[in-house]
């Protein structure tokens, strides 16, 4: 390892990444970090233990090449096609989906949050308003996020938890101006398409407090939000539509398929497998069932405050019975 004179490390929710390289990549990772944050995973300086490990060798020839085993990878390429960093990110992230998968834990594309330490999750295709209820289950019900975009789902002694997930919204044009018009004032672009335009905003900026304890999960819900449907529908998930989705969104982070290696020029290079095996897979599996059978998952679509009052009484059933359970017990 003498000749990587850098080293650095990527870790997310406990697992780490080192990273030993012939180019000083530390200063540029901090930097890609500091301007546009992808909450969940953070930089150090410092190299630990770690059985995952990335070594890049700058290679000056134009030829590139990824080499990989079970709990490392070894890149020789330009650092031009390293996009300045970032796909350090994209060879980490695979390496990090296979040690949580080990420990119970997965990466899904999904939003929740959290209320008097009970956990919500909200699943659907894009664009069906998962960050918009959640913004709004946040603003209206004080509840704190755990995740937008990727939420880790840990299942642990047969039940599950929200563990974790990404700190930030990503508010498309079209959406706020459909469903959170008082965020109409984020966007200053006219001349734009407004289903690709999107504002990442940070909790903190719009008032939103952060959930960083593992919750348990207790209601799951597919949303999809229709500002003209007159009244809300609550509908079974359990279709066929539904089954094929959450098994293609537990698997894509594990599989790889939702990633790809790309230089600066968005030009495809390199392969990145599939860490995926009969194990996680038989898991994932149980975890799907146990949403239907532990987090009651259902459906429901409708104008934005439906779903939102929707899922409010149902928490303030839940509450209700946890305090008069404690009203109970000061009486005895």
């Amino acid at each position: 390892m003498s000749k990587y004179q850098y080293k650095c490390c990527l870790f997310s929710d406990k697992v780490n990444v080192d990273i030993f390289s012939t180019h000083p990549v530390f200063l540029e990772l901090y930097r890609k970090f500091s301007k546009d944050p992808i909450s969940g995973v953070q930089i150090s300086q410092k190299t630990g233990e770690a059985n995952l490990k990335i070594f890049y060798e700058e290679s000056i020839s134009g030829k590139e090449e990824l080499i990989w085993d079970e709990n490392s990878v070894l890149v020789r390429a330009p650092w031009t096609l390293m996009n300045s960093g970032e796909n350090f990110l994209y060879l980490a992230l695979p390496l990090i989906e296979k040690e949580k998968q080990q420990k119970g834990i997965v990466t899904i594309h999904a939003a929740s949050c959290s209320i008097n330490g009970s956990g919500i999750l909200l699943l659907g295709k894009e664009g069906s308003g998962k960050t918009s209820v959640v913004y709004k289950l946040c603003k209206e019900l004080n509840a704190k996020l755990i995740g937008n975009d990727l939420t880790m789902l840990e299942q642990n002694d047969n039940s599950l938890f929200l563990n974790s997930g990404s700190k930030f919204f990503f508010f498309r044009q079209a959406s706020v101006e459909r469903s959170i018009p008082e965020l109409k004032h984020l966007f200053s672009f006219k001349d734009t398409d407004k289903w690709l335009t999107k504002k990442k905003i940070l909790p903190k900026e719009i008032g939103i407090e952060e959930e960083y304890q593992k919750v348990p999960l207790t209601r799951a819900f597919y949303v999809h939000i229709d500002e003209t449907q007159p009244i809300l529908y609550v509908g079974n998930a359990n279709i066929l539509a539904n089954k094929l989705h959450l098994n293609e969104n537990f698997s894509r982070y594990i599989r790889n398929s939702c990633t790809a290696f790309l230089d600066s020029q968005l030009s495809y290079w390199g392969y990145i497998p599939s860490f995926d095996n009969e194990t996680f897979y038989k898991r994932r599996l149980s975890m799907i069932e146990k949403l239907y059978t532990d987090a009651n998952l259902c459906y429901i679509s409708g104008k934005t405050d439906d779903l939102v009052k929707h899922i409010s009484q149902y928490y303030h059933k839940i509450n209700s019975r946890f305090n008069q359970k404690i009203s109970g017990r000061e009486h005895e």
